[in-house]
């Protein structure tokens, strides 16, 4: 069986403020910190921490076979920083097992490849030099904004130095658009495999013996590669919680039947 890497991307925006045509020349603070603030600790409470503690557990418990590549966007790291520098040494402690990785990204979570090549090196190079400060070390694998890839964009992060990028799993050898540069491995997610395990991990009684065979069977069926990435949302936890509130409300509350 090939190995399945977990790869999660983690990415708080600076939220704006509500900015109305009466508030130019007036106003000149677009960012609501305070909204920032609150959607950070939240984050931190219900979702990094529990979910780094569980990380740190399973390294311990496995003895270096569980491995996870981190993508944390620039303004994530920013209000971590400012709000939650526990967070930060949560990390930062991942990290110093040299079992998880960091990935290089965009700073604002952006698509600036697609608009300016020259914006794009800089919020690479911003990026790069935030996560060289905060964790000490040189980020080695490129991951872009919803995974986009191209040609030009390949050649490019293979120019800068770079080992291997993430891609979307469909990419096409003999595709003219996409097709790989041989100095770039390029690290595909598997949409099959992902779509698998997350939605089995949704299941409070969840068939183990059952999925491993469907693992089997996915890369029996598909070209896996020597390493399988699944690539998810690190905040899917904190979207599942609401989730199953919502449910939880929605049968709890009356049902009404109509007049007839």
């Amino acid at each position: 069986m090939s190995s399945v890497c977990l790869y999660f991307n983690v990415h708080q925006p600076f939220l704006l403020k509500s900015f109305s045509s009466m508030d130019i020349d007036v106003r000149h603070t677009y960012f609501d910190m305070e909204a920032c603030k609150a959607a950070i600790h939240e984050k931190a409470d219900r979702c990094y921490l529990p979910c780094n503690k569980i990380m740190t557990r399973l390294i311990n418990k496995n003895r270096g076979r569980f491995r996870v590549r981190f993508s944390i966007s620039g303004t994530t790291m920013e209000l971590l920083q400012l709000y939650r520098p526990d967070v930060i040494d949560s990390f930062r402690k991942l990290v110093n097992t040299g079992l998880i990785e960091i990935l290089a990204a965009p700073y604002y979570h952006s698509l600036s490849f697609l608009y300016s090549r020259k914006e794009f090196q800089r919020q690479l190079s911003k990026h790069q030099k935030l996560v060289k400060k905060i964790f000490g070390i040189h980020t080695t694998i490129f991951n872009n904004t919803a995974l986009l890839h191209n040609n030009e964009l390949s050649k490019y992060i293979a120019g800068a130095g770079f080992k291997g990028m993430l891609c979307e799993g469909n990419v096409n050898p003999i595709d003219p658009v996409n097709m790989p540069v041989p100095e770039l491995n390029l690290l595909k997610k598997i949409y099959a495999l992902e779509n698998l395990v997350l939605n089995s991990g949704c299941e409070k009684t969840i068939d183990t013996w059952g999925c491993l065979q469907s693992l089997d069977h996915f890369e029996a069926r598909e070209s896996f590669q020597s390493f399988s990435n699944i690539v998810t949302d690190f905040e899917i936890t904190l979207i599942r919680q609401s989730i199953e509130k919502l449910k939880k409300q929605s049968a709890l509350r009356p049902v009404r039947t109509p007049l007839l």
